[in-house]
């Protein structure tokens, strides 16, 4: 707490960020307040807002703003001086009494501290605050601004009052309870039960909504009774949990907690079920608004969903005419409440009576066959596939499979909508491929996700809410879903480049339809899909390659959109050794929309499954993609010497070979090496690392470009991360790539197992893990190696479930390797655990850098990909090469010469060469 004349006459009990709040103290501030008050001319009815953060100062100031019969205009803290004192001018104040010093531009603001100086205080005197009871104008808040921009709203003091004896009705507060609401005290949820504390007599423990860390000391400490928070808190507090063990472990006795209650956002099966296993009770649920006050609660004696509504309150469930539905329908809830607001005023508009009677809450919910409502969420109603949906019913329905979700919805012409899954789960909980996956298993085919982001935590606005906009702007910052954010017009979409871009070819049109059928199909036959690439890769990578590969499909109309390539005539591609799907959409079905004629040559490698998905998929799609088993030569001197754009995956000595070849205006990109460094420092997730490090290692038996050829990790963890690695890697089952439950399977490339073989028996003194080999079944058993930091480190490319640890002593001798250039030619991806800001910034001036996940959950087919290393990647024309993230469409619109048009002098905007 901060010090000063406010903490001397709180007389607050403080453990760390909670205070156990005094009453008679209290009394004595606000009395000190209010006498203050008076003194500069405050009357009864003035209209004063209340700009304080959770604590005594708050309270205090609230007790003496009833006691001065005002009108209280409650105003979030953590809102800017600008955004405050737009609030104060709609609310119709100019004056706020507050716990910091603010510049308002029009409006006063008295200190809390300079008003409660000692000398000012009466104890002769009596808190009274029945006047203001009896107020129509008792409060004044805000709507939480989830639709749009916030609403003044008037509460009467009778309405207020009834409303909280309801609640004290149902919930059954006791004058030996101990609140502890971690709810911002500015909002209707939090403030609410600062008055409930007062009308019941119980005692109240404040904590700031952000300091969790400290929540669960402060309510042992305590001997807190009921906690209520939003269902984002808990999810932290359950994090917190799992991270530093149980509440017994930590031998915190929470036993005298009654009631955990939640509100302000609707809540999951999981974090029910993960609350009841913590604590051993249910998490209490209800449901409210700033415009009606609380209306129905769950209680101890009936935990199911939201509760009854409160006595006297009234709900009903009406489809989209308004009409009732039967009990266990989802509709729009509709509340008849005798505590509602009486008047609201939208910015720029006047004050606006509100008459009695149904109030349309622009929520979903249901009633059950007993009258207990469950809210879904905002009636945001989208159109899908033919399809009316809501996407906070689908995010409900979602949650079934573990973990929170919020779903994003973007306007997209030929399905209406598409859908972005965000779900906030640990990294060890899966991929956004295995995400996927398991919304698809528990919803309709017309609710499943385009695309799938895994995140720690949602973010959150001052109320506790997951944040839509934060949401957004979260989806946007990861590549998904732009068109919504960056707006729409006719026909066009602006994108962050361009504030007027082309609109969609009308040719384009019926290749997309086509691009379309291959992504239904790919995901209708999806067996099939994955039976023709097991032929190549195992069953768990193949899966994860359809998935990839529809996403691309489902993404690349906006990708075309946002970088506008111009027409080509013919496209020539070398295709990689792995990922044979993926490749076939990235580099054949993607650009077949700007692309006239493509013709490609499988990698030899994997020749024969790559005919077999061709013939598969091309009568599919019918475009004029052309297969050529011609040798590498005759490839070169025929369909690649014809092309306007040559794609080029492999080693970088082959890509130089061939664009010598290659006539100074054709446009070349190469996919490359890189060393895709992970880094484990000192502050990292042990748990989260090696779980990362042994997916991302393992794609495919080793066997993929994404594949990290060193582990570097600071000699302090050393010993622990290679245990944890070794006890992962010991529990993994060999079999054959069909197989599903197969962990790993045999190499697949002849020439990459023996080279593995003879890696290993050259390093064969630091193998701490495996090294078993069975020539005949190609089985190379997953092996870890460790060694210290060499002064000069080079590191093998291994397409083999090889770990390569390298353990350094200290950030100056990272930094030194990780600036050389051998690292610096080879920049294309990197992965970092616990390090600091200065690694990871060193580490982004040439990589592609995930900071606690994968390359492989960041990969995103409609976005560029890679870093600057030249030896990673680079596109080259007119004999200059340039070394940056990689995207066909992109590349062509700022390097290419469009078809019918004489070739560029140069790139339309200057590259990193």
């Amino acid at each position: 707490m901060r010090g000063g004349p406010l903490h001397d006459w709180v007389g607050a009990t403080t453990i760390s960020t909670a205070t156990r709040l005094e009453r008679e103290q209290l009394v004595d501030g606000a009395l000190a307040i209010a006498a203050r008050l008076a003194q500069r001319g405050g009357e009864p009815g003035d209209r004063i807002g209340l700009l304080c953060r959770n604590g005594p100062g708050f309270v205090a100031a609230a007790l003496a703003l009833m006691h001065a019969d005002a009108s209280i205009v409650l105003i979030d803290p953590t809102l800017d001086d600008r955004r405050v004192a737009e609030r104060c001018h709609q609310a119709g104040t100019d004056l706020v009494v507050s716990d910091t010093d603010r510049q308002l531009a029009g409006v006063d603001v008295l200190s809390t501290e300079q008003l409660s100086v000692a000398n000012q205080r009466d104890s002769s005197r009596q808190l009274d605050v029945t006047a203001w009871w009896r107020r129509s104008d008792a409060l004044v808040v805000f709507s939480s601004g989830t639709t749009g921009t916030p609403c003044a709203i008037v509460r009467p003091g009778p309405g207020l009052r009834e409303n909280l004896a309801r609640t004290q009705r149902r919930m059954g507060y006791r004058t030996t309870d101990v609140l502890m609401p971690l709810l911002p005290y500015s909002h209707q949820y939090g403030f609410s039960m600062v008055l409930l504390w007062w009308l019941s007599g119980c005692a109240l423990v404040s904590i700031a909504p952000q300091s969790l860390g400290t929540a669960l000391q402060a309510a042992a400490a305590c001997q807190v009774t009921v906690v209520d928070a939003t269902p984002a808190s808990y999810h932290s507090l359950l994090r917190l949990i799992r991270f530093t063990g149980n509440a017994a472990q930590n031998k915190l006795d929470l036993s005298a907690v009654r009631m955990w209650c939640v509100g302000g956002s609707p809540v999951g099966a999981a974090l029910r079920t993960a609350m009841s296993d913590a604590f051993g009770r249910p998490l209490l649920d209800g449901y409210g608004s700033s415009e009606l006050g609380n209306i129905a609660l769950a209680d101890p004696q009936d935990p199911i969903g939201c509760g009854r509504p409160l006595d006297g309150v009234s709900v009903q469930i009406v489809d989209e005419d308004g009409s009732p539905v039967a009990p266990g329908t989802v509709g729009r809830i509709l509340v008849a409440s005798p505590d509602q607001l009486i008047a609201r005023k939208p910015v720029g508009e006047p004050w606006q009576p509100v008459a009695a009677g149904y109030f349309a809450t622009g929520d979903l919910g249901r009633l059950d066959e007993h009258g207990r409502l469950t809210v879904i969420g905002r009636a945001k109603a989208v159109h899908r596939l033919g399809h009316t949906l809501y996407p906070e019913a689908i995010a409900a329905r979602a949650e079934v499979c573990g973990a929170p979700v919020q779903v994003i919805a973007d306007a997209d012409e030929r399905t209406g909508s598409r859908l972005t899954f965000v779900v906030a789960a640990e990294p060890d909980r899966g991929s956004a491929a295995d995400w996927r996956r398991r919304f698809c298993s528990v919803l309709d085919r017309a609710e499943w996700p385009n695309r799938v982001l895994v995140v720690d935590r949602f973010p959150t606005g001052s109320t506790g809410k997951p944040s839509l906009d934060g949401l957004r702007e979260l989806v946007r910052d990861n590549g998904f879903g732009t068109r919504h954010a960056e707006g729409e017009l006719a026909g066009q979409t602006v994108s962050p480049a361009s504030s007027a871009v082309k609109s969609w070819p009308a040719r384009a049109q019926a290749r997309w339809d086509r691009l379309s059928v291959v992504a239904d199909r790919l995901e209708q036959d999806r067996a099939l899909a994955i039976s023709l690439l097991t032929a190549v890769v195992g069953h768990q990578a193949a899966a994860d390659e359809v998935d990839a590969a529809v996403a691309t499909l489902r993404g690349a109309r906006d990708e075309v959109l946002r970088y506008q390539p111009g027409q080509i005539d013919r496209l020539a591609v070398f295709m990689p050794s792995n990922i044979p799907l993926y490749s076939y959409v990235l580099h054949l079905l993607v650009p077949s929309l700007y692309t006239d004629r493509i013709a490609f040559r499988p990698s030899s490698h994997i020749r024969d499954a790559t005919v077999a998905l061709h013939e598969y998929l091309s009568g599919l799609h019918g475009l004029d993609i052309e297969l050529s088993l011609q040798t590498q030569r005759e490839f070169l001197t025929g369909p690649v010497a014809n092309s306007d754009v040559v794609v080029f995956t492999g080693t970088y000595a082959n890509a130089e070979r061939i664009r010598d070849e290659l006539r100074p205006d054709q446009l070349m990109l190469f996919f490359g090496q890189g060393v895709n460094p992970v880094v484990v420092g000192t502050d990292a997730d042990l748990a989260a690392a090696v779980a990362d490090v042994l997916r991302i290692r393992m794609i495919n038996n080793g066997q993929d470009c994404f594949g990290p050829d060193v582990i570097l990790v600071h000699d302090s963890i050393a010993d622990e991360f290679v245990a944890r690695l070794q006890a992962k890697l010991t529990a993994l089952r060999f079999g054959e790539y069909a197989d599903p439950t197969a962990d790993y399977g045999p190499l697949l490339y002849e020439q990459a197992f023996g080279g593995a073989v003879e890696h290993l028996q050259r390093m064969a003194d630091t193998i701490v893990h495996g090294g078993a080999v069975q020539l005949r079944q190609r089985h190379l058993e997953p092996t870890v190696l460790r060694r210290p930091l060499p002064s000069k480190l080079t590191c093998e490319e291994l397409f083999a479930p090889i770990f390569n640890v390298v353990t350094y002593p200290d950030d100056a001798s990272l930094h030194r390797v990780l600036r050389s250039p051998y690292f610096a030619e080879r920049a294309m991806g990197a992965m970092v655990y616990g390090c600091g800001e200065a690694t990871v910034e060193l580490l982004r001036e040439r990589h592609h850098v995930c900071v606690e996940t994968t390359l492989l959950d960041e990969d995103d087919g409609n976005s560029p990909f890679g870093g600057r290393g030249i030896r990673a990647n680079y596109i080259a024309v007119r004999g200059a090469r340039y070394a940056e993230p990689l995207l066909l469409s992109k590349a062509i619109a700022e390097y290419a010469k469009p078809a019918g048009q004489p070739a560029a002098h140069g790139p339309v905007r200057p590259a990193s060469a």
